[in-house]
């Protein structure tokens, strides 16, 4: 019987389509969800994948480990497909843009890819002069110091759902572990804007209030203010391919 030689390329990170994809495949066999985890990855048809020795099944497998054994990492600017992508910072956000977050938010695995195409656009304006990049699990993100807030330093092309909707389609190769965290980011700086709704027509006293409520919430948040990465890490629920 011939043998046939695979091309295996392991990428640097799992994209959004990737994640989707396997976390959403529900099967009682264990070998059946390993099989369409292995499919997800390497691109190798099922059918094949089945002829396979059970022990080749698991070592290609574990190649991969590492992929879906992330931290999800927040950076306000990155680059994605030769652009600058800025993040969408809540202080900025229109009403619609919001809203629509909000309701994705509600089954995020299932919108990852609309909420990543809200979340993360192209940047049209930016007052760096060049990009100090630093390279996380294969993801160019902007690390600038700035004084003051990074999300103050450059702008985002406006939020169209028309145009939305033809990013979607882009945004299933976007890096998971940055919409990740870029999402945990954006539900907790939540608690700002609710913050403000609740505190807007009070008195002087709750007013002062919710200045403290803000500046617990920041400092939560951020590891260090002003600088340009803002890095801020969750762990998400892990998906095993073992």
């Amino acid at each position: 019987m011939e043998l046939k030689e695979y091309n295996i390329v392991i990428p640097d990170y799992l994209t959004i389509g990737q994640y989707q994809s396997i976390v959403g495949f529900k099967h009682d066999s264990k070998i059946e969800v390993m099989i369409h985890q292995v499919h997800c990855l390497t691109g190798i048809e099922k059918k094949e994948l089945r002829g396979w020795d059970p022990s080749d099944l698991l070592n290609v497998s574990k190649k991969y480990t590492h992929l879906v054994d992330f931290k999800s990492t927040f950076f306000p600017l990155i680059e994605f497909k030769d652009d600058i992508y800025g993040y969408s910072s809540i202080r900025k956000a229109k009403l619609g843009e919001y809203i629509d977050i909000e309701e994705y938010a509600k089954d995020p695995n299932q919108n990852l890819a609309k909420l990543a195409a809200i979340l993360y656009r192209p940047v049209s304006k930016s007052r760096f002069q060049d990009y100090d990049f630093v390279i996380e699990q294969g993801v160019k993100m902007v690390r600038n110091n700035v004084e003051g807030n990074v999300f103050d330093w450059y702008e985002i092309e406006n939020y169209d759902i028309d145009d939305r909707l033809d990013k979607e389609i882009v945004m299933k190769d976007f890096p998971v572990h940055i919409i990740l965290g870029a999402l945990s980011f954006f539900l907790q700086t939540g608690l700002l804007y609710t913050s403000h709704m609740t505190f807007s027509d009070k008195s002087m006293e709750e007013k002062i209030m919710k200045k403290r409520v803000e500046k617990a919430i920041l400092e939560t948040l951020s590891q260090s203010i002003g600088d340009g990465g803002v890095l801020y890490t969750t762990y998400p629920n892990q998906t095993s391919l073992a």
